[in-house]
């Protein structure tokens, strides 16, 4: 890359930069699992995002295990997932949650 093509990316990057912090046309939106791993990941982009004052508000947990008596798996997974979704819930008090359960294929 020559000097000018660097001078472009910089100018390019610096729009990019400025789009992702203009809150009226720009938001992350958070996808998560209730996981502890994923959970953390989540917190830290989270953190990092804020640092940035890139705007986030919004974080989605998805495949939520359903209840289901008739499957043990099923209901031990549920119960771990549900002790992580009590952490979710205290640790992401000024985010909007929108928890989605895992759809049984019919």
């Amino acid at each position: 890359m020559d000097t000018r093509e660097i001078e472009e990316l910089k100018r390019n990057m610096q729009v990019v930069r400025d789009l992702f912090k203009d809150q009226q046309r720009t938001e992350f939106i958070v996808a998560t699992i209730p996981n502890m791993m994923a959970i953390s990941e989540s917190m830290r982009l989270i953190d990092e995002l804020r640092k940035e004052s890139i705007p986030v508000h919004y974080v989605f947990v998805n495949q939520i295990q359903q209840e289901n008596d008739h499957c043990t798996f099923c209901s031990t997974r549920r119960k771990e997932q549900q002790a992580n979704l009590s952490f979710v819930d205290k640790t992401f008090t000024n985010m909007k949650l929108s928890k989605i359960q895992v759809r049984s294929p019919q």
